[in-house]
């Protein structure tokens, strides 16, 4: 959709003796200033645009304010799309909050699921699938009374895009890449029983699928690739 006026291109011929001498070159003049401003404007469109299907996960929201109301059910687009929300819930499932009220983007922690990991130097002390208003998060709790909480809306996440690496703190890493060890960790749809994380040297490694999530220690891990239900290889980089 054009955000710009529109520039006839059909040539303006000017009425015999009806206009002064300067207003054709003062016309002509209008119109590539329009151009040039359609042009800049496009440019503008395109970076802001660029890369919005392939965004990293959402951190927390910083303001409560802004954050929509709890849920109280798990949404059928998540249930339907991600069986680890479907299977029954257990005791082991619950983890005591470390702030009380509910997550980011509406999600409830009475609603999680736990997952298992592999045992690794970097690995969490415990990972959670908890379902969110239009979303899916992961909450990672790094350490006793630190925790973080990673979302992506319900269509990245059906995607493979919710991936997170963690590095030697065990806090998610932002910024240049660093040449150490992380601990991936990623949720993906039903149907995808393997993704293939790729690293540094030409490394790659398959890491099985368990409840919807992949969990592995990698050094210097670059790109996620899986197969999406129906065919569908994608892959994605990995950002810290």
């Amino acid at each position: 959709m054009s955000v710009a006026p529109t520039v006839s291109s059909t040539p303006q011929v000017p009425l015999t003796g009806a206009e002064p001498a300067g207003l054709g070159r003062s016309l002509a003049l209008r119109a590539l200033a329009v151009l040039i401003a359609s042009a800049a404007i496009a440019v503008v469109i395109a970076k802001l645009t660029a890369g919005s299907d392939s965004g990293p996960p959402v951190p927390a929201q910083s303001s409560a304010a802004a954050a929509p109301p709890e849920i109280h059910s798990i949404p059928a687009a998540e249930s339907g799309s991600f069986a680890i929300l479907r299977r029954a819930q257990t005791p082991g499932d619950l983890f005591k909050q470390i702030r009380p009220g509910q997550g980011p983007y509406g999600a409830n922690p009475s609603l999680s699921r736990a997952v298992a990991l592999p045992a690794a130097p970097l690995a969490p002390r415990l990972v959670s699938v908890v379902p969110a208003d239009g979303g899916v998060c992961l909450r990672i709790l790094e350490a006793t009374a630190a925790a973080s909480w990673w979302c992506q809306s319900i269509a990245h996440a059906t995607r493979g895009q919710l991936i997170v690496a963690l590095g030697a703190a065990g806090s998610a890493r932002s910024g240049p890449l660093r040449a150490s060890s992380q601990f991936v960790v990623g949720l993906v749809p039903d149907g995808v029983a393997k993704v293939k994380v790729s690293a540094a040297g030409g490394v790659t490694r398959t890491v099985v699928v368990h409840d919807n999530v992949y969990a592995t220690q990698l050094y210097e891990p670059t790109a996620v690739a899986l197969t999406l239900p129906g065919r569908r290889a994608v892959s994605y980089p990995v950002r810290y």
